[in-house]
């Protein structure tokens, strides 16, 4: 009788022990799967707000290039290797940004082969910035950044 219930008390064990781990691995995956929007404007509402967020989908290294030199016509490659390189991107003002008095700009998405660019264009100032993205792993993630502006 003892052993029976040592036996039941042992299964009993293992039984909830497999229980809580498939609960985790599920918590884990939906918990994944909500941080990774495949609708861009979903996710971009996210990335536009949340510096952590923000920086949890940009591939590092991130390539990013501009205009710069004494007159401004050569193109300077850079690299952000790192989270702790990169400062946030504040894209909240995006859709107010044709009403302030200076710095008006537009914002529009363009597809691309491989994803989708976000482009800021200037209006009468010279903006022209374009924000590479890529599903990498099922989630959008910035890759790249070309800031033409003059």
């Amino acid at each position: 009788m003892r052993k029976t219930t040592l036996i039941i008390f042992f299964l009993a064990a293992i039984s909830c022990q497999r229980k809580e781990s498939i609960t985790t691995s599920n918590v884990k995956q939906t918990i994944e799967t909500a941080d990774c929007e495949s609708d861009f404007d979903a996710f971009f509402k996210e990335f536009a707000k949340d510096s952590v967020f923000q920086k949890s989908h940009i591939k590092f290294p991130l390539s990013s290039a501009y205009y710069g030199g004494e007159s401004y016509e050569e193109l300077i490659l850079d690299t952000i290797k790192t989270k702790e390189d990169f400062r946030y991107i504040d894209f909240t003002e995006d859709a107010t940004a044709m009403q302030s008095e200076t710095g008006k700009y537009t914002h529009e998405k363009i597809k691309s082969k491989n994803g989708l660019v976000y482009k800021l264009l200037g209006y009468d100032n010279g903006i022209m910035v374009s924000y590479k993205f890529e599903i990498i792993n099922s989630c959008w993630t910035l890759v790249e950044i070309l800031d033409e502006s003059t």
